[in-house]
């Protein structure tokens, strides 16, 4: 199965987030778990600009299920 993410875009300034921040949960202001982070990659051009790697939440509980497939 393909995974689905979506990438935000963030600076030094106003970062979305920062690298050490893979695990973390994505939520909208009503505080619904829209997703989890997944990666941060950091790159310095002209500043220092972050894209984050979200997984959505429906991807990501499918993705556990599989895991847990595996699991013994």
């Amino acid at each position: 199965v393909t995974a689905a993410y979506f990438l935000v875009e963030g600076n030094e300034v106003t970062p979305f987030s920062v690298p050490g921040d893979s695990g973390s949960l994505v939520l909208n202001s009503d505080g619904e778990i829209l997703g989890v982070v997944t990666e941060v990659a950091q790159f310095e051009q002209h500043g220092t600009t972050y894209i984050t790697q979200v997984l959505p939440v429906w991807q990501f509980h499918h993705w556990l299920c599989e895991l847990s497939e595996f699991s013994v």
